[in-house]
């Protein structure tokens, strides 16, 4: 009964060693952080593609000021949909658009589809 009960025991501790094992794979494992609110988002290379407009005028829009770009770490930029869709409404009402109107036209689609 005692050499049942040891072989028993053995396993349990190697079942643990085994799991402590897995556990510590995963751990090791880079984790990579999705954000939940990732389609209200556009990058600069998206936003210059859904709008027809080259790269360096879509990186030119994130430099001037009141422009909604977020910056995630040193060279990442994120823009929020709904926030370029009211900055482009700002533009226009007020006259001083840095944008063209078919910009402007696409980011209303853009911010449709958003809602």
């Amino acid at each position: 009964m005692e050499e049942t009960t040891s072989i028993v025991l053995n396993e349990v501790l190697n079942q643990i060693k085994e799991l402590n094992n897995k556990i510590s794979e995963i751990n090791e494992r880079p984790v990579e952080i999705v954000s939940p609110v990732s389609d209200g988002v556009l990058t600069v290379e998206e936003l210059s593609e859904y709008f027809r407009i080259g790269k360096s005028t879509a990186y030119e829009l994130t430099k001037l000021r009141g422009f909604p770009v977020i910056h995630v770490g040193s060279k990442k930029m994120v823009i929020p949909k709904r926030k370029l869709a009211e900055w482009i409404d700002k533009q226009t009402a007020v006259g001083k658009s840095a944008i063209t109107p078919a910009v402007a036209q696409g980011i209303r689609l853009l911010r449709k589809e958003s809602i």
